[in-house]
């Protein structure tokens, strides 16, 4: 009984859009990363993973994501190589630490462990994908339902 009510509140929580997107969606977060995923430095940050659910690969270089969806242009990320495409059909998973200097795929913010807000906004800041979250709680992520990719 005790899972059941651990799977209805996770339900629950599920991922509320605002935009969709044919190429890119943010598919699954973790905003307490305690102890589940490390980065390259052996770190437990928090993080977001993006999908490319288009049957070509998309460099993120000139993107922007934020945790504020009323600054859309928060954190642009930018490569001078292909470290930041996502495979077709792939994923691609970013660090949100506030360590921009470890490269990459770490952005400038960290995600709020309570109520937040994730977006992902195109070059010309054209909104691709955003989600709203009530409370986190340590080392459970959150992730879109796979057999609905529209929400």
């Amino acid at each position: 009984m005790k899972n059941l009510l651990f799977y209805i509140l996770l339900v629950s929580f599920l991922f509320q859009t605002k935009c969709f997107s044919q190429t890119l969606q943010i598919n699954e977060f973790g905003a307490k990363n305690v102890s589940i995923v490390s980065d390259n430095f052996n770190e437990y940050d928090d993080w977001i993973e993006i999908h490319n659910i288009s049957s070509q690969s998309i460099n993120l270089n000139g993107y922007y994501l934020t945790d504020d969806l009323q600054d859309k242009s928060k954190c642009k990320l930018a490569a001078t190589g292909s470290e930041l495409t996502v495979p077709s059909n792939g994923f691609i998973l970013l660090w949100a630490d506030k360590e921009t200097t470890q490269g990459t795929n770490h952005l400038s913010f960290k995600l709020s462990g309570s109520t937040g807000q994730i977006g992902i906004y195109s070059p010309g800041i054209v909104c691709i994908d955003t989600v709203t979250y009530q409370q986190q709680y340590a080392d459970v992520s959150q992730g879109r339902d796979i057999g609905n990719s529209t929400l």
